[in-house]
C-alpha cells in the first residue's frame, strides 16, 4: 500500500489510508476538490497535472455521491494525491 505522508491533511490521508468513514470521505473528497481548483490557478502546477487532479477529484465525488461506491472512490482519491 502506498504511503501518503506528504498529505499534511490528517483526515484526509486517514482515507487514503482506507478510513471509510462517511463523514471523513465527505471531507476529504470537498478538501481534494478545494485543492484541485487551487491548482488551476497555481502556475507552478503544470497545467497538465491540474487537469488530471481535478479530473480524478470529480470522479470521486461523483463515485460517491451518484453511485456509492466506496471503494473506487477511494482509488480515484488515491490517483490524485499521488499526482
Amino acid at each position: 500500500m502506498q504511503n501518503f505522508d506528504h498529505v499534511e491533511d490528517p483526515i484526509i490521508r486517514s482515507v487514503l489510508q482506507c478510513d471509510l468513514s462517511e463523514d471523513a470521505v465527505c471531507y476529504a473528497i470537498s478538501e481534494t476538490l478545494d485543492a484541485a481548483l487551487a491548482d488551476q490557478h497555481n502556475e507552478d502546477v503544470p497545467f497538465c497535472v491540474s487537469e488530471q487532479r481535478l479530473a480524478l477529484a470529480q470522479d470521486a465525488a461523483d463515485l460517491w455521491n451518484d453511485e456509492g461506491n466506496a471503494f473506487k472512490c477511494l482509488e480515484c482519491l488515491r490517483l490524485c494525491w499521488s499526482v
